[in-house]
């Protein structure tokens, strides 16, 4: 889908039940809802540290690749669960 300019809504119907939308938690498997969201957490804290260090999307991946930072990495994500 492209260009998509409203909301889209996924529905289901049976014969006991009219066309209803589909619940969230119905949609995507329970098991890759809580690694997503540890993913998605970490973005949005180094994210917030670039902005409010200014560093740029070079220093990030500097940091994030160089052998010398990366016992920093493992304490941190230790210190961050």
């Amino acid at each position: 889908m492209e260009n998509a300019k409203q909301n889209i809504s996924v529905k289901w119907e049976n014969p006991k039940r009219s066309r209803e939308v589909i619940p969230g938690r119905y949609l995507y498997p329970p098991t890759i809802i809580a690694p997503f969201r540890d993913v998605y957490v970490r973005f949005l804290k180094a994210t917030s540290l670039a902005t409010t260090l200014l560093i740029s999307a070079d220093e990030l991946v500097r940091f994030a690749n160089d052998a010398d930072y990366q016992w920093a990495l493992m304490v941190g994500s230790m210190l961050c669960r």
